[in-house]
């Protein structure tokens, strides 16, 4: 559980959050009529005020300031959201006990339970806290229970209360573990479309519109960016000769060669094909993309033997760096390595081209 609690941590704050202004709006009008059809009739017959009015009113009071401070303050301050969410669950059942403990006629003890219910499944994740505060208020309740009944309660009523009472926090925590598990469950499975979604189906790089994307995050970046381009020399070859799972085989094995050659920050994709990306942001020199482009031609040729037919697949890279004030980052530095790519292709394969050089570096 703490595992999972720190994976989606975002997620639970995000959860928590909304489901804690539910929580409260909801308790904002459910007080609010609960004291107009409870007590309606008797203040109109009887001109006066039932003492419990104020305690309903404050809670409603509190439950509207609950669901502002949730809606509009405390999600922008993720820090803030779990805190305030268990002490909104706290001082609910606190004047639920309070009121019942004070004027149990006024309100049931099966609207208690259903709201004190309610509140285990707006807190998700750490299910142990909120289980000290359940823990906690049913023991004060007993205490009090006890002190100002003791000697007037029956063994048999003293009973019935434990029994309900644990009951109420097993069933209460109970919900909140598994309403818990079920959201984490929710969770990886939208993680895992989100990736599947993002990824290329055979090497798992980034698809081509995922990395259009993150290109597009650092357009009002005016640091040197870089895009390299390279498409692989001789792969219709393998396709051809030794068959699409074995070319699979092969755009797999230069994925893993072309990711290990590039940093952590930069982003490598599959554009389909046998054409590949890489996007390197924030370059303090050209020179740094160069030297990476080398790197990834030094771990080629992927040599295939078949018969007597031996097949090499190299690759032809070109390169193109970002302008001051680009507008269209993407497509520009895409439109430049791309034409690259191609002169390198033209110059005999196996080269690497940066976008307005006539001269291609060789890889032997």
């Amino acid at each position: 559980m703490e595992q999972n609690f720190v994976k989606y941590r975002t997620d639970i704050e995000e959860y928590t959050c909304i489901a804690q202004q539910v929580l409260s709006g909801f308790l904002f009008l459910f007080f609010i009529l609960y004291v107009v059809l409870t007590n309606g009739l008797e203040l109109t017959l009887n001109q006066q005020s039932n003492p419990t009015i104020n305690i309903c009113l404050l809670q409603a009071l509190l439950s509207l300031v609950g669901y502002v401070l949730f809606k509009y303050y405390i999600i922008k301050n993720r820090k803030l959201i779990l805190y305030a969410a268990y002490f909104n669950v706290f001082q609910i059942i606190v004047l639920l006990d309070i009121q019942f403990f004070l004027y149990g006629e006024f309100i049931s003890f099966a609207v208690i339970t259903c709201i004190i219910v309610a509140t285990s499944v707006t807190v998700i994740g750490r299910f142990r806290y909120y289980a000290c505060i359940i823990f906690s208020i049913f023991f004060v309740d007993a205490v009090l229970m006890l002190t100002k009944e003791y000697g007037r309660l029956s063994m048999q009523y003293i009973t019935t209360y434990i029994m309900d009472t644990v009951f109420i926090v097993l069933l209460a925590i109970g919900m909140n573990v598994c309403f818990s598990k079920l959201k984490y469950q929710d969770f990886e499975q939208k993680y895992d479309l989100l990736y599947l979604s993002e990824r290329d189906g055979v090497t798992k790089l980034l698809n081509r519109h995922s990395a259009e994307k993150f290109v597009k995050r650092h357009e009002k970046n005016e640091d040197l960016h870089a895009m390299i381009i390279l498409d692989m020399d001789n792969f219709k070859m393998v396709n051809d000769t030794l068959g699409h799972m074995k070319g699979d085989e092969v755009l797999i094995d230069a994925a893993d060669k072309i990711q290990t050659a590039m940093r952590h920050t930069d982003c490598v994709s599959r554009l389909g094909g046998d054409e590949f990306m890489v996007f390197m942001p924030c370059l303090l020199d050209r020179k740094d993309a160069i030297c990476k482009a080398e790197k990834i031609t030094e771990k080629f040729p992927i040599v295939l033997s078949y018969e007597e037919t031996t097949i090499e697949v190299t690759c032809s890279i070109g390169i193109a760096f970002s302008t001051i004030n680009c507008n269209n980052l993407y497509e520009e530095l895409y439109k430049r390595a791309d034409e690259a790519m191609y002169l390198a292709k033209r110059k005999g394969k196996n080269q690497i081209f940066v976008f307005g050089s006539e001269d291609g570096l060789s890889n032997g």
